[in-house]
């Protein structure tokens, strides 16, 4: 699988859309990792889980087959297999300018005391209603929405549901546990960056479907009733360590769109000096548009119902 440079190309398969750069701009903002290894090869001092992997470094610049990869031709996009960044109207980061403020306290007692605020609440209302103007119109539902965050300068960031002491590593999530072929009808997750720093999100740039068949192509054996996908995961990420993650960029104000129960991912704040802020909401988005701005949404935001965080708690 390596080719003439000795470096495992990707495979064409999730379709990255940034309708306001050409792909040749995306050089500075995407990078890929020289393989997947476990936690334990790579980071010592940080708590894992047991059993997980992570990014291999060093990381490198996309070649121009990378980015061929990346970048399918224009045409119908499927939600399932598509990441796309958007940038929010400037009038939404300015509501949260107090909590990103109070981000730069690290030992995050300013922050959980303004989250609690009523400025707080009424930002997240805010965005909310912004956010619901760009769900698909027969399937309105929103989950799981809340304010987040994590420490500065981690290679990844979320945390084991069962403990969250450790750190998951490269992951996908099961919000709504499925068999593989099922997966491409989940819910979509929306993540806005809210914080002073660029952050990331990584993934593997196939979908679960195209991980099978790469391992069955191989006759690597692996469970396919298993509908927490961990079987799948492990099979993959151990079969196939030179396989590249895709590091990509998020500046504050922007959002990702991504199928992350259909993808193995994980988000990183590699190079943050507060802390890492993102509002995070999952539903079945529209994608490979461009989100509209303010003045088109205006009336729909007035409009449209806010919905209310089950708690909008503090977490990974």
């Amino acid at each position: 699988m390596l080719n003439v440079t000795g470096r495992t190309p990707l495979v064409p398969g999730i379709r990255l859309i940034r309708t306001s750069l050409s792909p040749l701009d995306h050089r500075a903002w995407l990078d890929l990792s020289s393989g997947i290894t476990s936690d334990s090869a790579e980071y010592h001092s940080l708590p894992y889980q047991p059993g997980s992997f992570v990014p291999r470094p060093p990381w490198r610049s996309a070649s121009d087959d990378d980015l061929a990869a990346l970048f399918s031709p224009p045409g119908d996009v499927d939600p399932s297999n598509c990441v796309q960044v958007i940038e929010m109207p400037g009038k939404i980061l300015d509501r949260f300018a107090t909590l990103r403020n109070v981000s730069q306290d690290l030992t995050t007692q300013a922050l959980r005391e303004h989250h609690n605020s009523q400025e707080c609440r009424d930002a997240f209302k805010y965005a909310m209603r912004y956010i619901a103007t760009i769900v698909s119109s027969e399937r309105r539902k929103l989950d799981g929405a809340g304010i987040f965050f994590n420490p500065p300068n981690q290679p990844t960031t979320t945390h084991a549901h069962k403990d969250d002491s450790f750190l998951l590593g490269l992951h996908v999530d099961s919000w709504r546990p499925a068999l593989i072929d099922l997966r491409r009808d989940s819910p979509g997750r929306l993540s806005i960056n809210l914080g002073l720093h660029d952050r990331f999100f990584l993934f593997i740039n196939a979908d679960l479907p195209q991980l099978a068949k790469m391992l069955d192509d191989r006759g690597i054996p692996f469970d396919r009733e298993d509908d927490s996908t961990h079987s799948l995961r492990g099979a993959f990420m151990t079969a196939f360590p030179d396989y590249p993650v895709v590091r990509l960029r998020i500046r504050p104000g922007e959002a990702y769109l991504a199928p992350t129960e259909n993808i193995i991912h994980d988000g990183s704040s590699t190079g943050q000096t507060s802390l890492d802020v993102h509002l995070t909401v999952r539903a079945h988005f529209r994608v490979g548009y461009e989100a509209p701005p303010w003045s088109a949404a205006r009336e729909l935001v007035h409009g449209a119902r806010a919905a209310e965080p089950a708690g909008a708690a503090m977490g990974a």
